[in-house]
Order: structure tokens, then C-alpha cells, then sequence
């Protein structure tokens, strides 16, 4: 399944309840889900895991359909077509980027 095909599906079937819920109501169901998804990390329940990123992509499939927002189009541009470099500059008290490269000559 494309990216846009499942975002599409998801609008056809909830957009009418989660604008009737609203973008705050969302954002919460959205937290809650990322802390249930931290539980399953922290007791590295993989079934658990699974289920609780489904759930996180889900909600925020949701509200980007509350937004228009075409994630396929999002994440291309984001992620695809932009280097590892790029997307981590900003990523502070990351291990890796506290240590030189050893191979380097």
C-alpha cells in the first residue's frame, strides 16, 4: 500500500469524527500513545511495539489529515531527499556524534 492510498483511506473513514473531536482532543490521544509506546520500548515488548507504532503513525496520519497536510509529499521531502547529515544536525547528546571517526586517515 502507498503512503497516499493509506493516508486517503484514513480521511475517507475518520476525518468527519476527528474534526468533531478537534486537533487538541488528537494531539492528546497522539501523547498518550507515544508514552504507551515508551512502555512497550522500555520493557522491549516487540509485539507491543509494533502495535503501539501503529498506533502512533495512525493518530498522526489523522492529523494530518485534519491539517491537509499530504505526508507522502511530507516525508519525501524530509526524509528522502535529504542526507542523514542534514536530518540530524540539530540532534543533540547523540553518542555517536561525540566520537571521531577512528577510520578516518
Amino acid at each position: 500500500m502507498e503512503i497516499s492510498e493509506f493516508q486517503r483511506i484514513l480521511k475517507n473513514r475518520y476525518l468527519e469524527k476527528d474534526r468533531l473531536m478537534g486537533e487538541l482532543f488528537m494531539l492528546s490521544v497522539l501523547t498518550e500513545e507515544v508514552g504507551e509506546l515508551a512502555k512497550a520500548i522500555r520493557y522491549k515488548n516487540s509485539d507491543r511495539i509494533a502495535e503501539e507504532l501503529g498506533d502512533v503513525v495512525f493518530v498522526a496520519f489523522c492529523i494530518s489529515n485534519l491539517f491537509g497536510i499530504d505526508m507522502e509529499r511530507c516525508l519525501r521531502s524530509r526524509y528522502v531527499n535529504r542526507s542523514f547529515e542534514e536530518i540530524s544536525k540539530n540532534w543533540k547528546d547523540v553518542s555517536w556524534k561525540n566520537h571521531k571517526n577512528t577510520n578516518k586517515k
